[in-house]
């Protein structure tokens, strides 16, 4: 058997491998990628930052400050989370059906007028 280790170096070989689909390629905790959590917590602190500056006109009690600043977090969380079944979120499905309405569409029938 002929070996050419040399040969083989100098080859650049590309080797593809195939991940199962629950692998994931990217950081997550708790199933939430990195980019979600930092999404959730700038909302949380745009809440944190509107509360404050209403609070200064009207005294708001600690529990709706609370409330807002959840919601606030809990909204980012719904638009920003991936579906685990289709693995799109509300805002990436949006974004796609933005672009499917601007693609010009071409029907490959056309209505038939019938006199009567």
């Amino acid at each position: 058997m002929n070996f050419d280790l040399e040969k083989m170096m100098n080859q650049q070989i590309e080797t593809k491998y195939i991940i199962p689909k629950n692998i994931k390629a990217r950081f997550e905790i708790f199933g939430i990628g990195l980019r979600e959590i930092i999404a959730i917590l700038v909302a949380g602190i745009v809440g944190l930052i509107i509360v404050s500056i209403v609070d200064q006109f009207i005294d708001i009690r600690g529990l709706i400050k609370l409330l807002v600043i959840l919601a606030f977090g809990g909204i980012s969380f719904l638009l920003v989370v991936e579906d685990p079944r289709e693995g799109v979120s509300i805002i990436k499905f949006v974004q796609y059906y933005k672009d499917f309405l601007k693609k010009p569409r071409k029907y490959l029938y056309s209505k038939i007028e019938r006199g009567e």
